[in-house]
């Protein structure tokens, strides 16, 4: 009967975070074979979860849209009681879902201790005495309740349908046998963001003096971001921006050369395909956040103040602005020249 669990995952709300718990879903399945394993997330990362082979359902919650009354809340938690599940992990910690999974009546309810939600909860995993990587403060929840996450490297899938779109798409672009470089300068906060005018001076000398093929990706909010870049290039790149979901782009990732890209989701998705991965950090921890890969490249510059700072309000941006073209281009070169 234990290996017959029916087991939830509340997950997290961001890219990023949401690829970093990949490894989890691996790590339930190896110790309850016949388990059912779902997830309840937002739609913005279900595509992480949906072409997941160790994930079997995936459940959306949207708070801000369609179960944002009382009434779809209420409704949700009657769909919710109808699965039955034995146990559900809060790796998302927050208070609405906790408590629509304890209306729900799920008997055993898990996630970190805190003093908010501790009537909520019947099993409470103290964090740890030591400063993890987000993604090990993710496994750990499990780690503590006897479930051994072995293998921490995350992964992503995608199906046949998903490379066959990609192969499509390299083709009415007139994309061939040269270098392809995949380039995301967006990120959910500017102060994450290297300078549109370097990303720019960046491509059109990856162009130019390696013949690279130029793709810019993003969500279809990341548009103004990407057209920044492209008004200040003289040569012209191929624009994918809202054009794939998270499976195509991962599948995409798979199949360039190299992705630059600030610290932001899409990195994780590069990283998590095994893609030759560039990343460009500022205020934020490479050792707390940064994407997790065999083939990950970090810069990232010392610049006297307190970094990482998170600081969503700092005006000049050392950090960034420290790190110059000729240094991501000659790193992007040999990355590049060493396959």
């Amino acid at each position: 009967m234990g290996n017959a669990k029916r087991i939830l995952i509340v997950t997290v709300n961001w890219l990023g975070d949401a690829v970093m718990t990949s490894p989890i879903f691996k790590a339930i399945k190896e110790k309850y074979p016949y388990g059912y394993i779902a997830v309840i997330c937002v739609n913005r990362v279900s595509g992480v979860y949906q072409t997941n082979p160790y994930v079997d359902e995936t459940i959306l919650f949207d708070e801000k849209g369609s179960h944002r009354g009382l009434f779809a809340k209420i409704k949700f938690v009657f769909a919710l009681r109808k699965k039955h599940f034995n146990e559900v992990y809060f790796i998302h910690r927050s208070m609405t879902r906790i408590l629509m999974c304890f209306l729900a009546g799920i008997k055993i309810r898990i996630g970190y201790k805190r003093l908010k939600t501790a009537w909520l909860m019947t099993n409470e995993i103290n964090p740890s005495p030591l400063i993890l990587h987000r993604a090990d403060s993710y496994s750990y929840i499990f780690e503590q309740t006897k479930i051994p996450v072995t293998d921490k490297m995350p992964k992503l899938f995608f199906s046949d349908a998903d490379i066959s779109y990609v192969k499509n798409l390299f083709k009415v672009n007139n994309i061939g046998l040269q270098p392809v470089v995949a380039v995301n300068p967006a990120a959910n906060w500017p102060q994450k963001r290297w300078p549109y005018e370097r990303f720019a001076l960046l491509c059109d000398r990856l162009n130019k003096e390696l013949n690279c093929a130029i793709i810019f990706i993003g969500a279809a909010k990341d548009s103004d971001v990407i057209e920044s870049v492209m008004c200040g290039m003289e040569t012209v790149p191929i624009n994918l921006c809202g054009e794939t979901n998270i499976s195509q782009l991962a599948a995409l990732c798979s199949r360039v050369n190299l992705f630059i890209s600030n610290d932001s989701g899409p990195a994780h998705v590069a990283a998590a395909v095994d893609a030759n991965v560039l990343a460009l950090f500022g205020p934020t921890a490479v050792e707390l956040t940064g994407p997790r890969g065999r083939n990950v490249f970090i810069i990232k510059r010392s610049v006297g103040c307190a970094v990482p700072c998170y600081s969503q309000d700092c005006a000049d941006i050392r950090c960034m602005m420290s790190i110059s073209v000729d240094e991501v281009y000659d790193k992007a070169k040999g990355i590049l020249t060493n396959g």
